[in-house]
């Protein structure tokens, strides 16, 4: 697994981590996965730190065990997709 993998496979991380935890689209989910289980599973999911280690290990997982195309294509769309969204957090900040 080479360098550029492995920090594409970072950012795919940190994208997937955010999407489960506070990203709008999952949030009905996550509360209905929340309201049906106890508070520190419920915590789990809505921690940043505790489920990317989850996230991490399956992403690093599939990295692993993927063809390399493939790898590339998820993890290049998840890094750009969180590359993006830290543009749009700098853009908003420079016009306020």
């Amino acid at each position: 697994m080479d360098v550029l993998t492995v920090l594409l496979l970072l950012a795919a991380t940190a994208r997937v981590t955010s999407l489960i935890t506070t990203d709008f689209i999952f949030e009905p989910l996550r509360s209905a996965i929340c309201s049906r289980v106890g508070d520190r599973l419920a915590y789990l999911i809505r921690c940043d730190w505790c489920m990317s280690v989850w996230v991490g290990v399956a992403v690093f997982l599939f990295g692993w065990y993927a063809p390399d195309t493939v790898v590339l294509i998820v993890s290049g769309a998840l890094a750009g997709s969180l590359v993006t969204g830290w543009l749009s957090i700098f853009e908003r900040t420079l016009d306020e």
